[in-house]
């Protein structure tokens, strides 16, 4: 069955911007053909951030979600009404090139094909993890922090590779690149937690949202993505030689789903980034 696309705009949107992304979907949808789509996807393009974000508040005051930080991509995603929703913003796209608000909308289209169900966005804490977390100073709220950021990575992962095999490579690598060009933010954050244990793993996790999908393609012999991998060591040259080696490893090894089960090898991960020695 075809996917049924639902395309709706506010008030005051430029209509291309619609027509746009219609046709970017419609690319992806038909190049998987023959692979299990959702029946339904709709997309939501707002013309300011405000009724962005006043929109992802009412929906998480209804549904009692604590997740944060959506509204701050150019594209986002969830499935939390049972089915996958796609948001956009042209205040936001506004100053952006065209190419990489193309790779955001492909990269938000394959989330909702791989991930469109609730299952993607309630996370379980077993025994194991909770005494992994309180044995470096992790309490809940920062443990479900840090296993949240997680699974934005190791889903960012699946759709990189999901877009590079079908050929949408391009788009992502445009991305990745647009979101390495200022590490600023992130520079600070390190300098003020690096010696604090509990905030470290929950910005170490932040920081492989980037670099996880880059060795992806790195992995997957895309030239590009050894370009990448050599363009995150340079901005992040703030890290240690160390730190960098150690986060560019564990991201090498953990960017497969080698338990069949996504929330096994959610977990997994977390139990191994919060254990590990050095990060």
């Amino acid at each position: 069955m075809k996917t049924r696309i639902d395309i709706r705009s506010s008030d005051n949107t430029d209509d291309t911007i619609a027509e746009k992304i219609q046709r970017w979907a419609e690319d992806i949808i038909e190049r998987l053909a023959g692979k299990a789509t959702p029946d339904r996807l709709k997309i939501n393009v707002y013309h300011e951030l405000d009724e962005l974000q006043g929109f992802f508040r009412k929906e998480k005051e209804a549904l009692g979600i604590v997740s944060e930080g959506e509204t701050e991509f150019i594209a986002t995603h969830e499935a939390w009404r049972g089915y996958p929703r796609i948001h956009i913003c042209s205040e936001r796209i506004r100053n952006i090139p065209e190419t990489v608000v193309r790779g955001a909308v492909h990269h938000e289209l394959a989330h909702a094909i791989l991930h469109g169900r609730t299952e993607f966005y309630a996370f379980r804490f077993s025994r194991q993890l909770i005494a992994a977390g309180e044995a470096v100073g992790l309490d809940i709220q920062l443990l479900q922090h840090c296993v949240y950021l997680l699974s934005i990575a190791l889903k960012d992962g699946e759709v990189v590779s999901l877009l590079a095999e079908i050929g949408f490579q391009s788009g992502q690598i445009a991305l990745l690149a647009h979101m390495l060009a200022d590490t600023c933010s992130e520079r600070e954050v390190w300098n003020a937690i690096r010696h604090l244990p509990p905030q470290r793993k929950v910005a170490v996790a932040s920081f492989l949202k980037n670099l996880l999908p880059v060795e992806i393609l790195a992995a997957m012999k895309i030239d590009a993505g050894r370009r990448l991998r050599q363009e995150w060591e340079n901005v992040y040259n703030w890290l240690s030689a160390t730190e960098r080696f150690d986060m560019i490893r564990f991201a090498a090894e953990s960017g497969r789903n080698t338990t069949g089960l996504f929330h096994d090898w959610l977990e997994q991960t977390a139990v191994k980034l919060i254990t590990h020695p050095r990060l």
